[in-house]
């Protein structure tokens, strides 16, 4: 055979032992993957033995078949599979009702193969024993242990990791906002719960005076509100435990009286919760934003959407009902699944209403009026020629139009409330509100302040003094579609870790005058222990 010859042949041989272009053919591979290898179950709270349900997902991910053989709990835990042993997460588990901390509570037959892409999941509860009461302290751990063939000898055993979230006590007290009768005396109770898990404790209660103080006749100051804890401080209250806050009020004379309870506690969300005691009648106020809904079509749209925004601006509840569009034809409509009827708190925002505007004959559109049926305090009553048209005996309406011109001085905002909860101890920070011109006359400003003693706004409470009005406070005049920004600020001392609550007053010739924007700063978070 000639050098010829013997190199063809050589080439034929290594021809047959590639694949395609890619040189030569390698054998497939099989890889595990999960999607996670550490899984953190929720505390148990008090009353509940299994925490919420975990999901490991074991996943193939090569080229080639993958078999899982086999998926247990380490160690002592290994009996802990409630397939294995054919019960069901509710049935007692009787010698091992203390050994299993950890259990596996569904999962396929093993072995299984998996093809490409193919996944089985292994699901896991934390469990404790009833008979335990609440748990405390460190809690157990775990591992899971996944074998299979995987190629890779490192990924043939993986391990996940087991353990429970720590101890987070979270305090909850019922109600937020107490209105006493103005001139007779009465006690009202508030109840603290620890609606989270491990222990709360409540080392301080402070009463502080929104409104003047009431004096005698020699000029000593009076307590109106007294505070009378259920028992001595500091409270160490357990899960799913509820100690009583009594508040006494003894009117001194006919001046209406506002204050603020600050509770605090080792919650580490809400390091002070504050709540409100007044003299004052509380109001539930419904803010709609915008309150005169303009929809202008571009050149060339057909349809136009408008959102809304529904805020209580008072200390009461407010419900919404229901809401109808009333028009002469079907120029609007509702857009989206927003709802039309909800509850809400002081200070919530609703949002996700949608109204749509598609004129049937752009050369003659159509105005509408938006009714809105509910119990706030500043809705009017239900007039006699809509009460087939919608629920209840109170409404608050707004008009629809489609000619920014032929609309009065309207004032839109940038936001309903401004949030300054980032504000930490011993510094500043502030948040600029836009206010907007959307109607077609000039608007008039009069006064932009800060609420004071006997504003609707905060049942008769002044801004807290740690808010200040640093720039665009005072009157100016918006032409149609001109803005004008205000700047609140707020500063907090060193030691100031309390929740502050503020209005922002807007008074103008805009319908609905005077506008509320809330302000608010939750309590910043204690400083991290060296």
């Amino acid at each position: 055979m000639g050098i010829r010859t013997g190199i063809a042949l050589l080439a034929a041989t290594m021809i047959a032992a590639c694949s395609g272009s890619d040189g030569f053919r390698q054998s497939d591979s099989n890889e595990i993957s999960i999607d996670n290898d550490q899984l953190f179950f929720k505390r148990p709270t008090a009353g509940k033995d299994d925490s919420d349900v975990a999901v490991v997902e074991v996943r193939s991910s090569g080229d080639a078949p993958l078999t899982i053989n086999r998926v247990y709990l380490e160690g002592a835990m290994e009996p802990c599979d409630l397939v294995t042993l054919g019960k069901t997460i509710y049935e007692p588990l009787d010698e091992l009702e203390d050994v299993c901390s950890y259990l596996i509570v569904e999962r396929d037959a093993f072995p299984k193969t998996l093809a490409t892409g193919e996944f089985v999941q292994i699901k896991l509860v934390f469990h404790r024993n009833p008979e335990l009461g609440p748990l405390t302290g460190e809690p157990p751990t775990g591992t899971l242990i996944i074998e299979s063939d995987a190629d890779n000898e490192q990924d043939a055993v993986l391990e996940v990791q087991l353990s429970v979230e720590a101890e987070t006590p979270k305090i909850q007290a019922t109600p937020t906002v107490i209105s006493f009768p103005p001139e007779s005396a009465a006690d009202e109770d508030i109840i603290v719960q620890n609606v989270g898990t491990g222990t709360l404790l409540v080392d301080d209660i402070q009463l502080r005076l929104t409104t003047e103080p009431a004096r005698d006749e020699a000029g000593t100051v009076v307590d109106e509100f007294v505070l009378d804890p259920e028992d001595d401080l500091p409270w160490a209250i357990e899960e799913g435990d509820a100690p009583r806050l009594t508040v006494r009020y003894t009117p001194f004379d006919a001046v209406a009286d506002s204050a603020q309870i600050i509770i605090k506690s080792t919650d580490p969300e809400k390091p002070s919760l504050v709540l409100t005691v007044t003299s004052q009648p509380l109001k539930g106020l419904l803010r709609v934003d915008p309150p005169v809904a303009t929809f202008e079509l571009g050149p060339g749209d057909f349809e136009t959407t408008v959102d809304f925004t529904f805020q209580n601006n008072g200390l009461k509840p407010v419900s919404v009902y229901d809401m109808v569009i009333v028009q002469p034809g079907n120029d609007y409509d509702f857009a989206g699944d927003g709802a039309r009827s909800f509850e809400l708190y002081p200070g919530n925002l609703a949002e996700g209403v949608k109204i749509k505007y598609h004129p049937v004959n752009p050369d003659a559109p159509t105005d509408g009026v938006l009714y809105i049926s509910t119990d706030a305090d500043n809705a009017e009553p239900k007039p006699a020629e809509l009460a087939d048209v919608i629920i209840g005996e109170k409404i608050i309406s707004v008009p629809l139009v489609n000619d920014v011109a032929s609309v009065p001085a309207t004032i839109g905002f940038s936001s309903l409330s401004l949030d300054l909860s980032a504000t930490m101890p011993g510094a500043s920070s502030s948040q600029t509100l836009t206010l907007t011109n959307t109607g077609g006359a000039p608007l008039n400003i009069s006064a932009i302040r800060l609420s004071a003693e006997g504003d609707e706004a905060l049942a008769g409470m002044a801004t807290d003094p740690e808010f200040k009005i640093t720039a665009g406070g005072g009157a100016t005049t918006l032409a149609p579609g001109a803005t004008h920004d205000v700047t609140v600020e707020l500063t907090r001392t060193p030691a100031d870790i309390t929740q502050h609550f503020g209005a922002l007053i807007i008074e103008s010739n805009a319908e609905g005058s005077p506008h509320v924007v809330t302000l608010f700063a939750d309590a910043p978070p204690p400083p991290a222990e060296n």
